[in-house]
């Protein structure tokens, strides 16, 4: 296998150690694993993770608007269907019965 001698800050290679320790592994052991994750796609960099952060707050905000949406909907219906002369009971979660 090839070798590969890294430089690293002092503060970098603390936080490897502690990893290390953590893992009961040496450095080079964590070093590996973490370029091998990284290569494989099991990391992601910050500013690609901050982009899919980004887009599942869109799809959070899209479905609350969906369900309001529904809840909106669903009392219409039983608004009406109460002149009609259904009865819609109540269940204890606060959602009719049909």
């Amino acid at each position: 296998m090839p070798r590969l001698w890294l430089y690293l800050r002092e503060h970098v290679y603390t936080e490897l150690e502690r990893i290390a320790r953590e893992r009961g592994v040496g450095v080079d052991d964590v070093v590996k694993q973490l370029i091998e994750d990284y290569l494989s796609g099991k990391l992601v960099p910050k500013d690609q993770m901050a982009s899919q952060c980004n887009g599942l707050k869109q799809e959070v905000q899209e479905l609350k608007r969906r369900v309001e949406l529904l809840e909106e909907m669903l009392r219409f219906v039983l608004n009406i269907s109460r002149p009609l002369g259904f009865m819609v009971a109540s269940s204890p979660t606060g959602f009719p019965h049909l």
